[in-house]
């Protein structure tokens, strides 16, 4: 199970059960979310539903197995994927844009 919940637990929180990896993920809605990833082994993420441009995201792996933001993955509609590849280890995060312009979520901040 992957449990994606906003980190305050603000009215925003949001929870979703992950058996398999995810295409076109849908976050709209939740500018922060927090994954835990208890399926046993890696899961892969391909892409997060296409936003307004400039739409930023902060993604945190609080489970114990790793989380693949999978690049430019073909699983995933054109407009949905990501411009890189991250493997967010067990505590760590990233913070994704989109980009309406060349329609991807691309690295955002440090």
């Amino acid at each position: 199970m992957i449990l994606i919940t906003n980190p305050s637990g603000a009215s925003t929180a949001f929870a979703v059960t992950l058996s398999t990896d995810s295409d076109d993920l849908n976050l709209a809605g939740h500018p922060a979310v927090y994954l835990e990833n208890d399926t046993g082994g890696l899961l892969t993420i391909t892409g997060l539903a296409a936003e307004a441009d400039g739409t930023v995201k902060t993604i945190l792996n609080g489970g114990t197995n790793a989380v693949l933001l999978s690049g430019e993955d073909t699983e995933s509609a054109a407009a949905n994927r990501f411009a890189f590849a991250l493997l967010l280890s067990p505590g760590a995060r990233a913070t994704v844009r989109y980009n309406g312009s060349l329609s991807r979520w691309e690295g955002y901040g440090d």
